[in-house]
């Protein structure tokens, strides 16, 4: 039953993160470090959701916070980051809590492209068109396959979960 929990868990999320100003939220995302409220919030939700929060995990969870824009960071550029912090944080390590997370529905992995799996926070739900030719990525509301969910579920009686893969295709400029 993990997509009620990923359900509840964004409702928590949005309830806590979104009744802020869209000033402020714009100002926390251009900060060069992880705002703190998200951090601490994503931390807390973890041990409300019976998680531990470990610093291994919180340096995680900052890492997919941190920066000016979305992170879409495979486990190997996670570690990395983390390790830049916590030296003694192994790759296994950033595997097994990044599995972990996201079993308690604060973590989604998606598969962009032939490469490895990358992991983004789950409250931050979106859709991704990867470039084949290119491979930029551009993020859409998850709302946008909404008719053509609902459509194959009525007809084929499936209900798809497209947040885990990105659509292919060519960017306007490749197209051309």
């Amino acid at each position: 039953m993990r997509f009620a929990r990923v359900e509840s868990y964004c409702e928590w999320f949005a309830t806590v993160t979104c009744g802020r100003s869209v000033g402020a939220v714009e100002r926390a995302r251009s900060s060069a470090q992880p705002p703190a409220h998200r951090v601490d919030d994503v931390v807390a939700g973890i041990r409300a959701a019976g998680g531990r929060a470990t610093p291994a995990r919180r340096a995680i969870v900052e890492v997919l916070v941190g920066g000016r824009h979305h992170q879409h960071l495979t486990a190997e550029e996670v570690t990395e980051r983390v390790q830049a912090v916590l030296p003694d944080v192994a790759l296994s390590t950033v595997y097994r809590s990044m599995e972990a997370l996201e079993e308690l529905g604060f973590v989604e992995h998606l598969h962009i492209g032939h490469g490895p799996a990358v992991y983004h926070l789950a409250a931050e739900q979106h859709l991704h068109l990867v470039c084949e030719s290119c491979g930029a990525v551009t993020e859409l509301p998850q709302s946008t396959l909404d008719a053509i969910g609902e459509e194959i579920r009525h007809r084929h009686r499936f209900r798809i979960e497209p947040r885990h893969f990105a659509l292919s295709g060519l960017c306007e400029e490749c197209a051309e």
